[in-house]
């Protein structure tokens, strides 16, 4: 009896475990495509146009408070000018232009805001979209669980 003779059936079996094996992992990689396409497909809506309008939304919220923070602001110098008697002169002018340049300020701070904003919500959605992939590859191959 031969131990390592002909092997007919070996290299019949070998061949056999070598499809299967190929078999599963042209599967795995269908299941980790599929899983790929479906988490793309959820994550599309979320381009440029969505984060920009994440900005705009906080300087919709932000900018009715700047201008009633302004308003009530140049209201109360134009009071305490007038009680001064400056209300015409170089002293109001110095004055509202700071004013103004408050209220410019507060809305570049505003923007800055909306725009951090967008940016903190496209970060989360980066790492909520990787993990989701990562997950997807290991759960596609359950010997990696």
């Amino acid at each position: 009896m031969c131990l390592f003779g002909s092997g007919g059936s070996t290299n019949n079996f070998m061949e056999e475990e070598y499809q299967r094996q190929l078999a599963e992992e042209e599967a795995r990689q269908g299941r980790v495509t599929e899983g790929k396409a479906n988490i793309d497909a959820a994550f599309s809506g979320y381009g440029d146009d969505f984060y920009d309008a994440r900005a705009a939304d906080y300087m919709a919220y932000a900018q009715p408070q700047i201008e009633d923070q302004y308003e009530t602001a140049m209201k109360q110098l134009r009071q305490a000018l007038s009680r001064s008697g400056q209300l015409v002169g170089s002293e109001a002018i110095e004055r509202e232009m700071d004013l103004k340049k408050k209220y410019d300020d507060a809305q570049a701070q505003a923007a800055i805001k909306g725009q951090s904003f967008a940016d903190a919500t496209k970060t989360n959605l980066a790492n909520i979209q990787s993990n989701l992939l990562t997950q997807n590859a290991s759960l596609a191959d359950p010997t990696l669980i």
